[in-house]
């Protein structure tokens, strides 16, 4: 079982569904952070808002790490955010 724990802030109220061996559904308030453990080798993430309908399949942390740059450019916080540090320390470098 490979977990990805991270918090996340949706630009506006969110109903996330997630599609796994429990299965379960999780409201996203806007401007709160929620800390969610993710299942990267199996889940399907499906999210619900106003201006926001996106799915994620999980199959690698490559994946999660997709879902959190998509989600970012959607006005979506996360804490970490490994992803944008990643692409901003090899633009640094540049």
């Amino acid at each position: 079982m490979a977990e990805y724990h991270v918090e996340v802030k949706a630009p506006v109220d969110t109903l996330l569904t997630v599609i796994s061996k429990e299965g379960q559904q999780l409201k996203l308030p806007k401007d709160k952070f929620v800390h969610l453990t993710l299942e990267y080798e199996g889940d399907t993430l499906l999210f619900d808002g106003e201006g926001v309908k996106q799915i994620a399949t999980l199959k690698s942390i490559g994946d999660v790490f997709w879902m959190i740059l998509s989600l970012t450019s959607k006005g979506f916080e996360f804490k970490p955010n490994e992803p944008l540090e990643i692409i901003r320390g090899i633009k640094d470098k540049l």
